[in-house]
């Protein structure tokens, strides 16, 4: 190999070396021997070339992907098992036994009643099957009393609420009450049977408990299984246990178990920033032996990014118990659908997870450590921000994240660790500080490696810059060119295509994205080299071109963008170490990871014949074909569903796109080199190709059924695991909304009567009319209209301001991600029974304890639940009327606003005002009459010289269980009949009852 770097003529016009010193020259050479990467300093890559690695990328893909499989275990499965082992025969039967009981939202039959009947039956045997071998078993069932907590920006009020607990202890450890706690919640989401999110877990438990009772597990700390009753409800039940049950305090550290897909492996996702992570994930290491966990996950859920929450929350910030969060993310489109079925399990991952769970149990019971861990330190703040105008005086509009209350607990990088799985076989933890510590290794490693071979010679620099400048602007205008290509998707194609194809990520958003790389790369800086004398006179400068005839010497060129892609992850792992993220790691394995490449290239094939494939592929494809893909596919495959559920304010045609380049940009760092150093001929086939492919994929997605973003099947596939049930989640409610006069009087004012429509992604009701235009969607099924006749010429709603909670009594707080929704004018459903409000009474404060110039009143109210489910929403003119406090929450200073939205276009002009959420849940609401009612106050002010005041407040009753003869609507099932078959839907109905109350 030519290890000598051409001489170049100066921008002088001497020799650019000429007065080199005897040492520099000597830290040349040593420079251009490790960068010679050709065999030809001035051969440029052949088409050949890009075919190999594509080949080469495929074939290491593939294999790779073999290699992982989402379960693997077969053993034990059978009735003919050890009793101590797990047996998935017997969880799948409790799996089958409660998921046919269909829905089972708190106040619901199925969960109050046939539910807890069945668990407790099979917890009392446990426990005599416990007493049989030795092992003391406690069963205890708590219904909770009144309590309410924050929940976000509202608040969460409940009371007879259920948890079903089972407790193991050694009895020869009388005086031991340290405990390992580890939850699941029986009850489901509305219209879904709950399978995955989550009775599976709980299934788990109970045949894990059977194991456990057969006293082959040795324990030197107690377990206690909690099954909780109202987690999809806003987590009650969770914080009912560490509030008020009389085993919380034993309790040092837990596992929860989730569930956001359907079925799969069990993914973690959040770990405490305490001392317990390192036993917890240590744990989890050794006795999980297909991993599936991620620091990244962990990163993006505690952001805030994904619209959810888990009893990892509860257990942390108010039970101040560290702990390890696990959930099911496979195939997230069941997640809260009626798909959600049992069928759509495995038998090899219930038998896995389960085996797993297992022994994570059997050594964290037998963990001596355990009982040394610490609570949690709580944060001595009130949970609100400490700066800005005070959170009463701002109107709902106005409230953003900065408003969001922080958390209670204190969080340490210190014990964070960083952990990650490689395609399921090897897990690894590593904790923050040591981690640290190599980042900043090889951050050095790296700075000097570039110091030491470009010394002290201006020229090399100059390249180094000139391809640092290049990779920059390939990162920034590939960011713009990808968003861009997400609005023009989002505004002029098939919005959400790749939501019923995932593989419609790939050819509009990946190929485009590699095609303008190439165009770039292989057009841009060739073209203003052959028509720019400047730059012709620099690069001669830094030795890439031979100023007398033009040609580049590509061996330095790919070197230099090689030690500028570095240079760039260096700052990037630099930068996020010191703001202690943990997700540093995948960063900082690109950057190890190719520098190793390199370095192997240049020891072990030091004068190869192909040097250039295999110096790209050692350096690239390692990393790429056994972690990135792998981790990219993760991602993506989390996300996607997510998208479907987001609302109407984020674009997700343009958060994929930007979803794409966060993928592709590390890779893209390291293809720019070698596409510079690409023939003109090799440049212009792989910008034609990628073109065409781009183009012909577009056409082929917009013209046809390929690119309609749900999936068209029928009901009766409901329980076929190889269907994923990609449809448009839609909520559909049945509204009586009833204006009263004071609430002395309960004079009847106004009623109306209508079935609202909310779509729950950007596609709104666009797929829901008879007529959409698409030949390939058949519009009569059955002899039925397939979509809604009433919305061909529908006017959407918008949030009516001058009313609590935009007048629309929604389920969850959850009206800040939508902007408008559809009114189809029906009868009203009547109800029954009805919740009722009655004033206690009013009484004036004294003015010692007033701002100045101000007077109050506190207003004592008692609600009769109607329905289980009966939130509260408030209104308050901002900032003259304005709420001081209430009597939920305690420990709080000022009530939040909940957050809302004002559509674009949206014609009307009108005061936004303050707007509170109350969800209230007596979830003995329908087992017990009469009912208790539930009693709250409130104290409000305003300004001493105002005339006229008010506040509104509006009482919406949920009714949700289709087992009780409370909601009865032919007018909402004949909408839902004539629904389209890619719908997936929650519907019920809701009555909405609106009071107006002077101060006085």
């Amino acid at each position: 190999m030519d290890t000598k770097r051409r001489s170049s003529t100066s921008p002088g016009g001497g020799n650019a070396n000429a007065t080199t010193d005897p040492g520099n020259q000597s830290l040349a050479s040593m420079e251009v021997k490790f960068h010679s990467s050709y065999d030809e300093a001035d051969k440029p890559i052949p088409l050949s070339f890009w075919l190999k690695s594509t080949s080469l990328f495929f074939f290491l893909t593939l294999m790779s992907s073999s290699v992982y499989r989402p379960c693997l275990s077969n053993t034990g499965s059978d009735m003919t098992a050890a009793p101590h082992q797990f047996i998935g025969a017997n969880a799948r039967r409790h799996l089958q036994k409660v998921t046919s009981l269909g829905s089972r939202t708190s106040g619901s039959l199925a969960n109050e009643v046939f539910a807890p009947e069945y668990l407790l039956s099979e917890l009392y045997d446990i426990a005599r099957l416990g007493e049989s071998n030795g092992v003391d078993i406690f069963v205890d069932e708590q219904l909770s009393s009144t309590a309410s907590f924050r929940m976000g920006y509202s608040v969460q009020s409940y009371k007879n609420v259920k948890n079903l607990l089972l407790r193991f202890h050694n009895s020869s450890l009388s005086n031991h009450t340290a405990a390992f706690l580890v939850n699941c919640h029986y009850d489901s989401f509305l219209g879904s049977p709950g399978a995955t999110d989550t009775f599976v877990n709980c299934a788990i438990l109970l045949e894990a408990g059977r194991a456990i009772a057969t006293g082959k597990v040795h324990l030197v700390n107690d377990l206690i299984f909690l099954f909780n009753g109202a987690e999809e409800s806003g987590l009650l039940t969770s914080h009912a246990f560490v509030t008020q049950h009389r085993w919380a305090n034993d309790v040092k550290s837990f596992l929860n178990l989730e569930g956001t897909g359907a079925g799969g492996r069990l993914f973690v996702f959040q770990s405490s920033s305490d001392e317990s992570s390192q036993l917890l994930l240590g744990t989890y290491e050794s006795c999980f032996h297909y991993p599936y966990a991620d620091v990244f996950g962990e990163e993006i859920f505690q952001s805030g990014l994904i619209p959810s929450d888990t009893d990892f929350r509860i257990f942390r910030d108010f039970g101040l118990v560290p702990g390890l969060d696990m959930a099911y993310v496979r195939d997230g489109y069941a997640y809260h659908t009626p798909f959600d079925t049992e069928a759509r399990i495995s038998e090899q991952c219930l038998q896995q997870n389960g085996e797993e769970i297992l022994r994570f149990l059997s050594a964290v019971g037998g963990d001596k450590r355990l009982v040394s861990l610490s609570k949690l330190k709580p944060v001595n703040h009130t949970g609100l921000p400490s700066s800005g105008p005070p959170l009463n005086e701002l109107s709902s509009t106005q409230i953003s994240r900065s408003q969001l209350p922080k958390p209670k607990v204190q969080t340490s990088a210190q014990h964070r660790h960083v952990y990650f799985d490689i395609l399921g076989i090897k897990l690894f933890v590593v904790s923050w500080a040591w981690w640290k510590l190599f980042n900043w290794f090889i951050s050095l490693f790296v700075c000097c490696r570039l110091c030491f071979i470009r010394g002290s010679i201006p020229s090399r620099w100059v390249g180094l810059g000139i391809s640092l400048l290049l990779h920059c602007l390939s990162q920034v205008l590939g960011l713009i060119f990808s968003i861009l290509l997400g609005f023009v998707v989002h505004n002029l194609g098939f919005r959400m295509s790749w939501y019923s194809n995932q593989y419609n990520v790939v050819g509009l958003y990946i190929l485009p994205l590699l095609c303008w790389l190439i165009c770039f790369s292989t057009w841009f800086f060739h073209t203003l080299h052959r028509h720019n004398s400047l730059l012709r006179k620099i690069c001669a400068y830094a030795q890439w071109s031979v100023t007398r005839d033009r040609r580049l010497n590509y061996a330095l060129i790919e070197a230099d963008f090689f030690d500028a892609a570095t240079l760039l992850l260096t700052v990037l792992v630099s930068v996020l170490t010191v703001l202690d993220r943990p997700a540093v790691f995948l960063f900082t394995i690109w950057l190890a990871s190719t520098m190793l490449g390199r370095f192997t290239h240049k020891f072990v094939f030091p004068g190869s014949s192909f040097s250039s494939l295999v110096n790209f592929l050692l350096t690239l494809m390692p990393t790429l074909t056994l972690w990135h893909v792998y981790f990219s596919r993760t991602i993506l495959e989390f996300f996607i569903p997510v998208f479907g559920r987001s609302g109407h304010l984020v674009r997700q045609d343009v958060l994929m796109s930007g979803l794409v380049f966060f993928c592709v940009a590390p890779v893209a760092l390291f293809l720019v080199g070698p596409l510079h150093c690409s023939s003109t001929d090799c440049g212009k086939t792989l910008r034609l190709l990628f073109l065409n492919v781009c183009v012909t994929y577009a056409i082929l997605v917009h013209s046809s059924s390929y690119g309609f973003p749900y999936t068209i099947t029928t009901r009766e596939n409901i329980n076929d695991p190889s269907i994923s049930p990609r449809f448009q989640r839609l909520s559909v409610f049945h509204i009586d909304r009833t204006f009263h006069g004071s609430l002395e009087s309960k004079e009847l004012k106004n009623q109306e009567s209508f079935i609202t429509i909310v779509a729950w992604d950007g596609n709104g009701i666009q797929y829901l009319k008879p007529q959409t235009g698409l030949k390939f969607l058949d519009d009569n099924e059955n002899g039925k209209p397939n979509g809604l006749v009433e919305l061909l010429e529908a006017t959407p709603a918008y949030c009516n301001f001058s009313l609590p909670y935009c007048g629309i009594p929604f389920f969850r707080p959850l009206f800040h991600f939508f902007t408008d929704f559809y009114h189809i004018p029906a009868k009203q459903h009547g109800s029954k029974p009805v919740a009722q409000l009655d004033l206690i009474s009013r009484i004036p404060l004294a003015s010692s304890q007033l701002q100045s110039g101000r007077v109050a009143w506190n207003y004592t109210f008692s609600l009769r639940s109607g329905p289980p489910q009966t939130p509260l929403a408030l209104r308050f003119e901002v900032p003259h009327v304005r709420l001081l406090n209430w009597s939920f929450a305690a420990g709080t200073s000022v009530p939040v606003p909940v957050p809302l939205t004002k559509s674009p276009s949206d014609p009307h002009v009108e005061s936004v005002g303050a707007h509170y959420f109350l969800d209230f849940i007596d979830a003995r609401a329908s087992v017990s009459l009469p009912v208790e009612p539930w009693v709250f106050w409130l104290v409000i002010d305003r300004p001493s010289d105002m005339e006229s005041s008010h506040f509104d407040i509006a009482v919406m009753g949920t009714y949700l269980d289709t087992k009780l003869p409370s909601c009865v609507s032919a007018q909402l099932d004949g909408v839902v009949s004539r629904l389209p078959p890619w719908v997936s839907l929650s519907s019920g109905c809701a009555s909405y009852d609106h009071y107006r109350v002077g101060l006085s």
